[in-house]
């Protein structure tokens, strides 16, 4: 019997999964296959900061997973991810309703009797796209890896996860693992904004909500980060799902003084159906445009070439 710790993301000790045995239909297809086109009431920006888009689903552990299935998980991917990692595994994590959220990271202690599988990365050859897997997850990320990198857009990857769902199913249903039942999903998109000389009190250049706050006994503010949630109303007005804006300052790797800028939309799908994930997605990424143009200022929205 071996012992894990590991770091959970928001909420642990919460099971907010579906039942084992999900209503018909629960497994793919997914009818919202095929790219759809970018709405037009949406912000659009020629240069935006971006430089990380990720889409993650989390399921029902798939318990008859092990070390045997990683190979054969690989064959069905490597032929366009062919680089492979291996990464510590998330935690669970749930945003809930009506309980406090945990602003601190907390920690969960499990028991195996088998060594534990690891997060799987799968990489294309150049790192700017990647696949991760572990028995209750899937995530694909973009990653901006110069400035030669294009961004493909939303709607071009959420083209490319949902091909990539649709095989990971066919090699559950082939290898008799079960189903695949979505509990939570999550879209991250992450800015890196170059602030060259700018100093903190300089910060409501790029933010319209910044302020400094200037304490004279404590000398010149060094630097500040903000963490902010909203709740992402369903049609009924009760709560879907959360939007997480987070910003600290960082440094790039080149050296130069950044501003990270993190969007998060996460919650539960409306059922356990693919399709309903795809409508959270949807329905987080719009937020996560509209809260970025809203939050920056109309100066950075020229140096980003913004169009809409």
């Amino acid at each position: 019997m071996c012992e894990k710790r590991v770091q959970a993301d928001v909420v642990d000790g919460i099971d907010g999964s579906f039942p084992d045995n999900p209503p018909k239909g629960a497994l793919i297809p997914v009818h919202h296959g095929g790219q759809m086109n970018r709405p037009a009431d949406l912000p659009d920006f020629k240069a935006p900061p971006l430089t990380e888009v990720a889409m993650s689903v989390q399921f029902n552990h798939l318990s008859a997973f092990t070390h045997v299935h990683i190979g054969l998980l690989w064959e069905k991917f490597r032929s366009r991810f062919p680089i492979v990692s291996y990464q510590p595994p998330l935690a669970p994590s749930f945003e809930t309703f009506g309980v406090p959220q945990s602003r601190t990271p907390s920690f969960q202690i499990q028991f195996e009797d088998r060594p534990e599988i690891p997060r799987l990365w799968f990489a294309d050859l150049k790192g700017i796209e990647l696949i991760q897997f572990q028995p209750d997850r899937f995530i694909h990320n973009w990653r901006k890896t110069g400035d030669e990198t294009h961004y493909p857009r939303y709607e071009a990857l959420r083209e490319r996860f949902v091909t990539e769902m649709a095989a990971l199913q066919d090699f559950s249903a082939e290898n008799g693992l079960g189903p695949l039942v979505p509990n939570q999903c999550e879209i991250t998109y992450i800015n890196t904004i170059k602030r060259g000389t700018l100093d903190v009190a300089s910060m409501a250049d790029i933010f319209r909500w910044w302020e400094n706050v200037q304490i004279d006994s404590l000398g010149p503010m060094e630097d500040a980060g903000v963490q902010m949630s909203y709740l992402i109303p369903g049609p009924g007005g009760d709560p879907i799902g959360r939007l997480w804006v987070q910003s600290n300052p960082g440094l790039s790797s080149e050296g130069e003084r950044v501003q990270m800028l993190s969007l998060i939309g996460r919650g539960p799908p409306a059922s356990p159906h693919f399709d309903a994930v795809l409508d959270f997605f949807d329905n987080a990424r719009a937020r996560i445009v509209t809260a970025f143009a809203g939050i920056t200022t109309e100066n950075m929205h020229k140096a980003w070439g913004r169009e809409a």
